[in-house]
């Protein structure tokens, strides 16, 4: 059974994601549309720049500001940012990727660490198994409605690119409801950080691994996710058929995450068989870019990714548990690994940017789609490596559930 407040994280995030699907894909088709796969490569540089940037500062912001007021603080932001396009338009892209970059930023510290300390010891298969599942059945209604939204804005009126700001403007309103929801978290605050503790600490085994894993998934996640959207609107051709396409394979990865938690808690290596086949579903899409790699493409990562999830998730969260001190002397755990993985993702974007210069950008994008599908076995390696867990629960400390 899940705790009342993973309920609540999971609600959180169910609608964050919503609102972040029915606008997200077609952000990044719209400065494609506008400035070509270069635009929206700079885009992503930028935005996960100042996402790494503000992440890490977190450490700084968690002494005295609590978690869920980050968490508020970053939807306001996001409210910004999708104004500043709908004023801005195409113009937007650079105010943009700094207002989105600092809202993740806040926003994933906040929620990371809420998801640290609220989840349950031994469980936490089960609790992000729901959480893929519902936060996917969420985005997988988002670009169907997105789409819709878009085809209708653009017949009602005749305004160029309408159906666009009235989807960009539904999103500016839904995340002031998020900021209402997460106004019930607890606020955790009282971080003990300095940058003494990412330089000298002794790391573990296990956490090496989890460094690993996560700089290999920072190589691999955002850039495939951003080649996805872009080559599946160059094969369908339309954003309403785009849309309907992408609900369909968002809804594998929410009915399987749906049974991949409860299913993993008995069968913890069953992930490495997935992985196999999420490497297979992301090489077809690059080989095969058509119909047929598209379809290849959605069924078989809809059917590795959550297991994978789950796994990496996991035995993140239960590395840090195998450090012995109090929640808010180990924070700089989180700070390393985001750093890590921050970094890999900008890496990815600045080789895309550098190979898009030279080349014919179609080509480039599959060949990057095919390289890649090898991480996750890289991964999946990584992963099997990992020594047991101590005995031993977490040190929970008198103030783990300070006022906000």
């Amino acid at each position: 059974m899940l705790s009342l407040q993973e309920k609540l994280l999971i609600k959180i995030s169910s609608i964050f994601f919503f609102a972040g699907s029915l606008g997200g894909i077609f952000l990044q088709i719209y400065f494609f549309r506008t400035g070509g796969f270069s635009l929206v490569v700079v885009y992503n540089i930028i935005h996960f720049v100042f996402l790494l940037i503000f992440y890490l500062a977190s450490g700084w912001f968690l002494r005295k500001t609590g978690s869920s007021i980050l968490i508020r603080i970053s939807l306001f932001i996001f409210s910004i940012s999708w104004l500043a396009v709908v004023i801005l338009k195409q113009n937007s892209y650079l105010l943009a990727a700094v207002l989105f970059g600092v809202g993740n930023g806040l926003y994933w510290s906040g929620y990371n660490l809420s998801q640290y300390l609220l989840s349950q010891k031994g469980k936490r298969e089960n609790y992000f198994g729901k959480n893929i599942s519902f936060s996917n059945f969420a985005v997988a209604l988002g670009p169907g409605i997105g789409g819709l939204i878009i085809l209708l804005g653009n017949k009602i009126y005749r305004f160029p690119d309408f159906g666009y700001y009235l989807l960009f403007f539904i999103i500016f309103l839904l995340n002031f409801y998020i900021a209402f929801l997460s106004s019930s978290l607890p606020s955790f605050r009282g971080i003990k950080f300095n940058l003494g503790h990412i330089i000298n600490h002794k790391r573990s085994y296990n956490f090496k691994l989890v460094l690993g894993q996560h700089f290999i998934l920072g190589l691999m996640d955002v850039a495939f996710d951003t080649l996805m959207a872009i080559m599946l609107f160059v094969i369908i051709g339309s954003e309403s058929a785009l849309g309907g396409v992408k609900t369909v394979f968002t809804l594998i990865i929410a009915v399987v995450g749906y049974f991949a938690g409860g299913f993993m808690v008995k069968n913890k290596k069953f992930y490495l068989f997935t992985i196999l086949l999420a490497s297979i579903g992301i090489f077809s899409l690059g080989f095969w870019p058509n119909w047929w790699g598209v379809m290849l493409m959605g069924i078989l990562t809809g059917i590795g990714f959550p297991f994978f999830s789950i796994a990496l998730s996991t035995a993140y969260f239960d590395t840090i548990d195998e450090h012995q001190q109090s929640w808010q002397e180990k924070y700089h755990l989180f700070l390393e690994r985001d750093g890590v993985l921050g970094s890999a993702r900008v890496i990815s974007y600045l080789i895309l940017y550098f190979l898009f210069v030279k080349g014919d950008k179609l080509t480039i994008a599959t060949n990057w789609l095919m390289a890649i599908s090898v991480l996750p076995l890289i991964i999946g390696w990584l992963l099997s490596l990992r020594r047991p867990q101590r005995s031993g629960m977490r040190k929970q400390s008198a103030d783990l559930f300070p006022s906000p």
